[in-house]
């Protein structure tokens, strides 16, 4: 398996900050998240700022499935379409469709690995890292478990 470390040609403890936007942790099975996150402290300098944004799972993972409101772009007659189907606690599945003026354009699936906002401030603080702040978007507004929200947090690697 090719680590972070390995894959980028970036030296060790070289870098102010790391910035992760658009859910990306959640494709992580979960045995590869602790390794993930020793990659990014290995990477960051020492005090370095580590931040990532995913989808508030924790009142998603309380339901079934989730569908998020329609994105439609009238101009070009298109809609995008979002759901989550087989919700479970280690698990659930992610749809995607684009529609069109004549039907679907595109369609996809991919499984994802949510955790609680509970299991990622765990996870860094076992990694190493120490939370600085913890938004519900990049606006700054705060954070509430119970939510249906952005999840942005702030993390820096303890020297």
């Amino acid at each position: 398996t090719l680590s972070l470390h390995d894959a980028l040609p970036i030296s060790a403890g070289s870098l102010a900050g790391i910035f992760c936007i658009g859910n990306v942790l959640p494709h992580l099975p979960a045995g590869r998240l602790v390794a993930f996150l020793m990659d990014v402290k290995k990477l960051l300098a020492p005090g370095g700022i580590w931040i990532f944004q995913t989808v508030n799972f924790d009142p998603i993972l309380k339901l079934e499935d989730h569908v998020f409101p329609e994105r439609r772009f009238p101009a070009d007659e298109l809609t995008f379409l979002r759901w989550y189907e087989d919700i479970r606690v280690d698990r659930l599945s992610f749809h995607t469709a684009l529609m069109g003026p004549v039907g679907e354009i595109f369609a996809g699936e991919v499984v994802l690995y949510p955790r609680t906002s509970v299991d990622y401030l765990l996870a860094h603080r076992n990694a190493g890292f120490t939370k600085l702040a913890h938004f519900a978007d990049f606006g700054g507004r705060g954070f509430s478990p119970e939510e249906q929200s952005g999840s942005v947090y702030v993390f820096r690697v303890e020297p």
